[in-house]
């Protein structure tokens, strides 16, 4: 469920996402389709439109997971906020942006197993940067970007390239 308003040139959005355990797990299996767990996840998103070529954006996410009940493993929760800042350097064409993007990851609990900690508490910690360009269609639009990782602990680390694309529905 999400909510949103604008106050002239700064767009709120304000909501939650929650993600179930579905699909078939077993613990036994090196790759399944879910995490047998459930995530509640407040989300709070604004973007400021400074000028007709200037743009910032930031979307924060607290994810509280609950425990999967076929390993008895709880992931700490996490506070994730992802930003960007978007230029659009061509007048005559304002549907090309290109932004400089990223995120920063913090799992601010201790994972556990079987209700104690794990390990040293395997707490997640990433940021990342890089850039992004997108071309914004009258119904849609595509972006291709880039992001860096770096200062991760107890995560993957490594590049990141999308391509994404948006159609409404």
């Amino acid at each position: 469920m999400l909510l949103t308003t604008a106050y002239g040139d700064l767009h709120l959005l304000g909501g939650f996402d929650v993600s179930l355990p579905t699909g078939r797990y077993s613990k036994d299996t090196l790759v399944t389709p879910g995490f047998n767990y459930t995530t509640v996840a407040p989300q709070f998103a604004l973007t400021w439109l400074f000028t007709k070529e200037l743009e910032f954006s930031l979307l924060s996410t607290l994810g509280f997971n609950s425990k999967n009940g076929a390993t008895q493993y709880e992931s700490g929760d996490y506070f994730d906020v992802d930003y960007s800042m978007g230029y659009r350097p061509i007048p005559s064409i304002p549907a090309i942006q290109i932004s400089i993007v990223g995120y920063f990851f913090e799992q601010f609990t201790d994972d556990k197993l079987n209700g104690n900690r794990f390990l040293d508490g395997h707490r997640g910690r990433a940021f990342a940067i890089g850039p992004q360009v997108r071309y914004q269609f009258a119904r849609g639009g595509i972006t291709l970007k880039w992001q860096h990782e770096s200062a991760v602990k107890n995560r993957p680390q490594g590049e990141r390239f999308q391509l994404q694309f948006a159609v409404p529905f």
